[in-house]
């Protein structure tokens, strides 16, 4: 499944009810606390890439894929809406070859 990388909270809480799992239960499985995650899950909180690892095992779903759409939404999400984003982003990506 291709998703909007700014839709991780929504992909997040489509893929822990297709489980039938809990918010309780995946929270712990971030450490967290279920208010926290319903809040990231809504959009109202980010979720950080440290939680990758933990989510993607959690959730059964290929960590590297995750990752890689965790990452881009919070990119998405901070500098999103810069004039300059798009060649700020070209440069970077010159400068990880």
């Amino acid at each position: 499944m291709i998703l909007k990388a700014t839709n991780v909270g929504s992909y997040i809480r489509h893929l822990r009810t297709k489980k039938d799992m809990p918010l309780r239960k995946l929270a712990y499985a971030l450490d967290i606390d279920t208010s926290t995650l319903a809040k990231m899950e809504k959009g109202q909180r980010p979720f950080s890439l440290d939680m990758a690892p933990a989510l993607a095992k959690a959730l059964e779903i290929d960590f590297r894929e995750f990752q890689i759409t965790l990452l881009a939404s919070i990119v998405l999400q901070e500098h999103g809406n810069e004039e300059f984003a798009r060649e700020g982003l070209k440069r970077a990506l010159k400068q990880l070859a």
